[in-house]
């Protein structure tokens, strides 16, 4: 009995520290449920300017299959990372569920998302950064983290549609 006692102390004291801890990560059922998160304007234009600088600080990082640190990064792991480190919004790691995640828009603005079907016929399977200016950074399997024109004929090709994280 006294193991028992001990067991369901324990076990009380464990769920009270993971659930009296509060989190600084911004998830996107919080922005849209209008819990107070992101709802002012110009935290949405300055979390926006801080998505294009993070984005830009890590070109020339060579790109890796499943990667999300600097040492190496795919395209959902490029945006997973940038978004996290700028505004601290944590985004789905795959390109397919972050395609899901945003609201579409047919006017990006800068730090909205570019997705693209490059390898696929029927999923998001590539997402990058919309920069403004028809421009997009992204991690290129080629390339690396890099900045692309979405008037060229591979992108302009492929590309799906634009989301945004923002209200």
């Amino acid at each position: 009995m006294n193991k028992l006692k001990k067991i369901i102390f324990l076990l009380n004291i464990f769920l009270f520290f993971v659930f009296s801890c509060s989190s600084n990560i911004i998830y996107r059922s919080d922005i849209y449920k209008n819990r107070g998160i992101i709802l002012s304007k110009n935290y949405n234009v300055e979390c926006r300017k801080k998505v294009v600088n993070t984005a830009r600080k890590y070109i020339g990082v060579r790109y890796k299959y499943g990667g999300s640190t600097s040492k190496g990064f795919d395209c959902s792991g490029f945006v997973y990372k940038v978004y996290l480190n700028a505004c601290r919004i944590k985004l789905p790691r795959t390109a397919h569920e972050q395609a899901k995640y945003v609201k579409k828009t047919r006017s990006p603005k800068e730090g909205d998302l570019v997705f693209f079907k490059i390898n696929s016929f029927w999923k998001i399977d590539h997402v990058g950064i919309y920069i403004g200016d028809g421009k997009f950074i992204h991690a290129s399997s080629s390339k690396g983290v890099t900045i692309s024109n979405l008037s060229s004929p591979y992108y302009k090709k492929h590309l799906m549609f634009f989301g945004t994280v923002f209200k």
